[in-house]
C-alpha cells in the first residue's frame, strides 16, 4: 500500500507541475520577473523548468515501475519531457500574443537531459559504492 501511496503521490506531483507549466503558457503576458532581464534568460528558465520534470517523471517512473534500472528510466524521463516540451511550444501558438519557438524545445531537451544525466552518474556512483562495500565485507 505504501508504494502505492508513494507512486501515486508522485504522478500527482508530475501532473501538477506540468499544469503549472501549462497555465504559464496559456498567459498572453507571462509575467516579469522579479529580477533583471539579460539575453538568453527564457531559454536558462525552460532548461530549469524541464529539468525539474525530467527529475520528476524519474522518480514517478522509478515508483511505479520499481524494477525498472535508471537507464530506462532516465531515457523515458527525458523522451516525456522532451515530447510535453513541444506540445508546449504547439500550445504557444494558439495563446494571442504568443509563438512556438524550436529554440525552447532544444532548451527544454538540453535541461532534461542534463538533470537526468546528473541523475544517473548519482546513481551509479551509489551503486559502485555499495557493490565495493559489499565485496569488502566479503573479503573480511
Amino acid at each position: 500500500m505504501a508504494t502505492r501511496w508513494a507512486a501515486m503521490s508522485a504522478w500527482l506531483l508530475v501532473v501538477g507541475y506540468a499544469s503549472v507549466i501549462f497555465y504559464f503558457s496559456s498567459q498572453s503576458e507571462p509575467p516579469d520577473p522579479p529580477f533583471p532581464v539579460f539575453p538568453g534568460l527564457d531559454k536558462i528558465v525552460h532548461a530549469c523548468e524541464f529539468g525539474l520534470l525530467s527529475l520528476l517523471l524519474y522518480w514517478a517512473i522509478g515508483c511505479s515501475f520499481q524494477t525498472l534500472s535508471a537507464r530506462p528510466r532516465g531515457i523515458a524521463s527525458v523522451v516525456i519531457s522532451v515530447l510535453y516540451g513541444m506540445s508546449d511550444e504547439i500550445h504557444q501558438t494558439f495563446v494571442p500574443l504568443r509563438h512556438g519557438d524550436p529554440l525552447d524545445v532544444l532548451a527544454d531537451a538540453a535541461g532534461a537531459v542534463c538533470v537526468t544525466l546528473l541523475l544517473l552518474i548519482r546513481t551509479q556512483r551509489l551503486v559502485h559504492r555499495a557493490v565495493s562495500e559489499h565485496c569488502e565485507a566479503e573479503g573480511e
